[in-house]
């Protein structure tokens, strides 16, 4: 990635309050029933080889990954788009190392739940998918959208209505609660790296072991692979947004352009 790509702001006007819905507003509002239906099957289907493709195919990487990285790509825009930049990265930095506050509440847990800790941790690291979903696709298009007051409470519904169905009313509410708290910490910086790895990893350890929800090395080794290809697809992207302004900023005579400030016309 180029230096203006890494370091661009995720939204350059922040406002509390906006109504500018986008077709990327729509289409975040959308993937919210989609991604709800790959949690759904995965619970449901009986083929548990085929529910764990529909959740980890459909949901980790086409719903949460594909779809997102294509609408920001449609829209002119880098991974910064997404929350992946650093812009604010000693804040989100410093997010992220507050958040290991909590890993001995994740450990007291996980003792009392008779769970291997480490197995818990390491499947919970894996997961860089949810996050980008959540914050870097839902949380962001709501901010552009409607102000970052109201970004965080719409990404918290959208948090707990996608696991109705897959887990108990209660615990859906429990998620959205979890949810609007990490959203409100993500909003500090609009940069992922508050949230990922550390904060999601012990958050998420926490809340799924207050769930009843159990990991095996099983679980770890699907959670790694997922990661893989996310990070594989994200490099691509990268790869293709920096040539791509690359290509855009020649005149037709092989001069470059002038550069120009990302998202202060088109948002």
């Amino acid at each position: 990635m180029t230096g203006a790509t890494t370091y661009e702001a995720p939204i350059a006007v922040r406002r509390a309050v906006a109504w500018e819905p986008t077709g990327r507003t729509w289409l975040a509002f959308a993937s919210v029933p989609l991604m709800w239906a790959c949690y759904w099957g995965e619970s449901e289907l009986g083929d548990r080889a085929l529910s764990l493709v529909v959740f980890l195919v459909g949901g980790c990487l086409l719903v949460a990954t594909v779809l997102p990285l294509l609408a920001t790509r449609a829209e002119g825009r880098g991974l910064a788009g997404l929350g992946i930049t650093g812009h604010r990265w000693r804040w989100a930095l410093l997010v992220a190392l507050v958040s290991l506050g909590s890993l001995p509440a994740l450990l007291q847990r996980a003792d009392t739940a008779g769970l291997d800790p480490s197995v818990h941790l390491l499947y919970n690291l894996t997961v860089l998918w949810e996050p980008l979903f959540l914050f870097g696709w839902l949380q962001l298009s709501f901010e552009r959208a409607f102000g970052f007051a109201a970004a965080p409470v719409l990404t918290a519904v959208a948090f707990g209505a996608y696991h109705l169905g897959s887990v108990p009313v209660g615990t859906a509410a429990g998620f959205a609660a979890f949810g609007l708290a990490l959203g409100v910490l993500f909003a500090l910086t609009n940069n992922l790296l508050s949230m990922w790895p550390l904060t999601w990893a012990i958050s998420s350890g926490i809340g799924s072991i207050d769930a009843g929800l159990t990991f095996g090395w099983g679980a770890v080794a699907a959670g790694v692979l997922v990661l893989l290809v996310q990070l594989v697809l994200l490099a691509v992207f990268a790869a293709a947004s920096s040539g791509g302004a690359g290509a855009r900023s020649r005149t037709p005579y092989g001069r470059r352009r002038r550069p120009h400030r990302p998202y202060d016309v088109t948002r």
